[in-house]
């Protein structure tokens, strides 16, 4: 039988550790599955065959009709559902991130903010997955911008608590800093950058920022899980998986 504690032992092993890294891969990998699947179509040409790395953002996976015209349950469903999975997650690997940062008062401070930003970033994930763009673009796009400007703030959270505290090496806020970066200037490229429906050549530059950022955040949080499994002696008390 699986014990699930909340506050101090809501750290071990599953939640810190493997979850992150399991429905990392499982993004992956099922939305290379969904990728084969989409019917086919992106926003300025409805007749391409396919889905295209390049062409197509992940939201035309979500899509409950594809930009050709054609229902596009399988691949929306599988898309929808790994959002879900990661959104979930990614609530209670922050959540529970804060409970191990409480050697000072700042640090706790810094932790509980960076907590708070990370849930509301899981939830925009969840947004995501339940605000289709053909059904619901507004609330959609909110979701989707959400997600980077909340995880921006969780990153940066984290990042000075890391280099603050010796729960574990300050390489980790390494990571952390590097991806703010990333991420700023991924926020800043959706803001200023060109529309995608400008013109083609302005699809394919969102479309790949879209995609390096993605990878730098699942990249980002699987770096984060080897600093909780090298410090056994950090979640030795709360192993119950």
């Amino acid at each position: 039988m699986i014990k699930f504690y909340w506050g101090k032992k809501v750290c071990n092993n599953f939640w810190m550790i493997y979850a992150p890294r399991v429905v990392a891969l499982f993004f992956i990998f099922f939305n290379v599955i969904g990728m084969y699947l989409y019917p086919g179509g992106t926003i300025h040409n409805p007749d391409s065959a396919n889905y295209q790395l390049a062409h197509n953002f992940f939201s035309d996976l979500g899509r409950a009709v594809a930009h050709n015209g054609l229902q596009n349950f399988h691949a929306s469903f599988i898309f929808n559902l790994t959002l879900l999975l990661i959104g979930t997650t990614f609530c209670i690997f922050y959540f529970a991130m804060s409970s191990l940062f409480k050697d000072t008062k700042l640090n706790l401070i810094l932790s509980n903010l960076g907590a708070i930003f990370g849930l509301l970033a899981g939830l925009s994930f969840i947004g995501v997955a339940l605000t289709p763009s053909d059904l619901n673009l507004g609330l959609h796009v909110f979701f989707a911008n959400s997600i980077f400007r909340m995880a921006l703030a969780t990153s940066l959270c984290f990042g000075v608590v890391i280099i603050r505290t010796s729960v574990i090496p300050s390489k980790y806020a390494v990571g952390y800093f590097l991806f703010s970066v990333a991420l700023i200037i991924y926020i800043g490229v959706g803001e200023y950058g060109p529309s995608a429906r400008e013109s083609e050549i302005a699809m394919v530059f969102q479309v790949v920022a879209q995609k390096v950022i993605v990878l730098i955040f699942l990249l980002s949080v699987v770096y984060q899980t080897f600093g909780f499994s090298n410090n056994p002696i950090l979640l030795k008390k709360n192993r119950y998986f």
